[in-house]
């Protein structure tokens, strides 16, 4: 994929923005909009790139010329929508974010959602957070980079099931340490002197109020997932007919298509989840009514103590709870062990007979080894998920990332087949002196010679000759 030029459109304002295969977006001063031209052009994407100070994405409306393998030329976006048009003339429509993953499939040519979560992470270096990570964090706004992730899409192996684990235990954990806090308090006012709400409160009436909730959640969640199972098995039974398959009886040799009428029991299923469904949502609908004839009933209770306080009434609610405390903090220490041990587990799958967590760090080695910070980096393979930057700081923590993030890219062009452009926010502007960067472009200019460079920068360097200059005069709007 390559950027060939981006339009912006403000109020009928409008400016171009031509790039070429090395592209220096230049000012003589900072804040003249560099990081903001180049948040645009990813938010012409459609990334969820969060505006800058002043300038509301929203209000602009961009076109993006690009390159792309499925003849994509061009993609509009104005707040929300993006339309993508084709060499052949045809136009697709999206709605963000509902749509993004499907988009960005389009854009980057794959459909693994771990590769296309993990490509801006790598190409990206944002002046504010991008020299600093490393394997796990922030990109840029909500947007993260996960090494365990990255590794998953670009090894194909599959870590559902202990993805879907960890974040099941890390639920839990975070519900029993509210729990605990709780529990404290509570233990709190046990031994204050604090007045709390008079017994004769119908506490009952609260406590049958929950119990309908926590009804209410598990019956709607039983209906969300025979919702999900039925339209699943319709997308499935669609699949397969769209394949056009045939079976053949070996003894008659009469062929059959496959299709759901073909299918014994499919439609029987589907109509007992329908049936299914009717009886979990009647059952629902009581749930609501009763749990609206409490709240009814509470409310004219708790109208008969308003001169008590909100935190007086929770406080007497908070007495009534009754969880051992050393019991609950067991629970949580043996929690934390489970995630403990799911993260190892996540670790040895991606670890294990894997040729690209190899090739990652033989690389990783070679550019720090290039950048003189090699001696900080430990030679065995598994560092790539080291958490430990406390021993980082300045230009070695920013050349460690640069190493990293350069030898992400290689491993992501091995899985998709084609150069990714590479896009650097201010690399001198990170405690990196003009030697140290030179540095990192004779890197980009041996082994990344073939992909498309933007960089944004105060300075011009020596080594990095570009094709095309985008000078910036105060603001992005006040451009030669």
């Amino acid at each position: 994929m390559k950027i060939i030029k981006l339009i912006l459109n403000s109020e009928g304002v409008e400016k171009n923005i031509n790039f070429g295969k090395k592209t220096l977006i230049h000012s003589d001063n900072n804040s003249s909009g560099k990081s903001t031209l180049l948040r645009l052009l990813f938010h012409s994407l459609g990334y969820n790139i969060p505006s800058t100070k002043g300038l509301n994405f929203k209000n602009f409306t961009t076109y993006l010329h690009i390159e792309n393998k499925f003849g994509i030329n061009m993609l509009k976006r104005t707040n929300d929508h993006i339309t993508l048009y084709y060499d052949d003339g045809a136009k697709q429509f999206f709605f963000l974010p509902n749509d993004e993953m499907h988009l960005l499939s389009l854009i980057w040519e794959s459909d693994d959602e771990n590769i296309l979560k993990s490509i801006l992470g790598s190409i990206y270096m944002d002046q504010d957070k991008g020299w600093t990570l490393l394997n796990r964090g922030t990109v840029i706004g909500n947007i993260k980079f996960n090494i365990e992730d990255f590794l998953e899409g670009v090894s194909n192996r599959d870590l559902s099931y202990q993805k879907i684990e960890l974040e099941n235990i890390k639920t839990e954990i975070k519900k029993h340490t509210q729990l605990l806090s709780i529990i404290e308090y509570k233990n709190f006012l046990s031994k204050s002197n604090n007045s709390i709400f008079p017994k004769d409160y119908n506490i009952d009436l609260d406590n049958q109020l929950q119990l309908l909730i926590l009804n209410k959640k598990q019956q709607t969640k039983k209906i969300n997932d025979l919702n999900l199972s039925r339209k699943e098995n319709k997308q499935f039974i669609e699949y397969i007919e769209r394949m056009q398959l045939r079976v053949k009886d070996p003894e008659t040799d009469i062929e059959i298509p496959v299709t759901k009428d073909t299918i014994i029991y499919f439609n029987d299923n589907q109509n007992y989840i329908d049936a299914h469904l009717l009886i979990l949502q009647g059952e629902l609908s009581i749930i609501n009514k009763k749990i609206s004839e409490l709240e009814l009933e509470i409310k004219k209770v708790h109208n008969l103590f308003s001169i008590k306080s909100e935190i007086e009434k929770i406080d007497s609610i908070l007495t009534q709870i009754d969880v051992p405390y050393e019991k609950l903090y067991k629970t949580i220490t043996y929690l934390k062990k489970q995630k403990n041990s799911l993260h190892n587990e996540i670790k040895e799958k991606l670890s294990v007979n894997n040729d690209v967590l190899n090739r990652l760090h033989f690389n990783i080695l070679k550019y720090a080894k290039r950048l003189g910070v090699d001696k900080y980096i430990n030679t065995n393979k598994n560092y790539v998920f080291t958490s430990d930057l406390k021993s980082l700081s300045g230009a070695v923590l920013h050349k460690i990332v640069f190493s990293f993030k350069m030898s992400y890219i290689l491993e992501l062009q091995n899985c998709l087949g084609f150069k990714l452009p590479i896009v650097l926010d201010s690399p001198s502007g990170r405690e990196l002196d003009q030697k140290n960067v030179e540095e990192t472009f004779d890197i980009i200019n041996d082994d990344f010679s073939q992909n498309q460079i933007i960089i944004a920068s105060i300075y011009e360097y020596k080594n990095f000759a570009p094709d095309s200059k985008v000078e910036l005069v105060n603001q992005l709007f006040e451009q030669n």
